[in-house]
This record gives C-alpha cells, structure tokens and sequence, in this order.
C-alpha cells in the first residue's frame, strides 16, 4: 500500500486494527532514526530506507518476504541525541508534516479533525523539541536532517 500524500501515520493505526496478521513494511526516503521507530510503534514490523545498500535491501526483503511476520509489540520509542526530529510524537510528525507543506494552523486543524488550540500547542512542542524559533529555522532544520514531505 501507498500513501503518495504522506498520510501513512494517520491510516497505518487503522489499517493494523483491520487487518491485524498483515505483514508491513516501510519503504521511504525519511530518516530511519526519525520515522522507524514510530512506525514500529503503529505496527510496521520492517522499515527499508531508499538509500539502502543493496545488501539490506536484500535481506530486508528476503525478511519481510519469506519469514512468519513478528509479533507486533509496542516499542518504545526512542530518543536519539543526533536527529531532534526524532523526539517528536506520532502526532506531532502528523503536525510537521501539514506545517511542511506550508499549511496555516486553520487548514491542519481541518486535516487532522482538532481544534486550532490543540494544533497550536503541537506546533509549539514541535518547535520547542527540535530547538528552533521560526518556520524558517524548522523548515531548513528539517532540511538539513532530510525530513521532506
């Protein structure tokens, strides 16, 4: 499954309730230390980056193909000192998403169905976790880390 609009993190949680044996893999160019292991905790049991050597993708696939899918566990998520993105939530990405493709406060409430209250403060965590000060600063800091949408 694909999701060209980048909305995995919305739809993942409700495609894993529905489909619960169903074996899933990430495949994008986002970084791995940021979005693995958040999609880990919605249920994606193998996470491949585009810019993989062809050994791993090998052993991914080979992985994601022929062994019985893993149980699905809720993994920590964890914090890694080098990429600040990777402090985020699941629903603060879901944030940083909509602010990366340059959508007001008022249009991220409507996508994600809250208050414009709510994505605020989000929008706030975001800014406070990944240490910047303006949608300048966080759109070349995601930048420099390789977070696009």
């Amino acid at each position: 499954m694909i999701f060209k609009d980048g909305n995995s993190l919305e739809i993942l949680p409700a495609v894993v309730q529905l489909f619960p044996q169903l074996n899933i893999m990430g495949y994008s160019m986002l970084p791995a230390d940021v979005y693995e292991p958040v999609l880990h905790k919605l249920g994606v049991q193998y996470y491949l980056h585009k810019g993989s050597s062809q050994e791993q993708i090998e052993a991914t696939l080979a992985r994601f193909l022929f062994e019985p899918a893993p149980q699905r566990v809720a993994h920590p998520v964890s914090v890694s000192q080098a990429n600040p993105f990777s402090q985020l939530s699941q629903r603060e990405l879901e944030v940083l998403h909509y602010l990366l493709k340059g959508e007001t406060i008022g249009q991220i409430a409507t996508s994600l169905n809250l208050h414009k209250n709510t994505v605020s403060t989000l929008k706030a965590r975001i800014f406070e976790k990944v240490d910047v000060l303006s949608y300048k600063d966080l759109l070349e800091k995601a930048a420099v880390h390789q977070i696009t949408f």
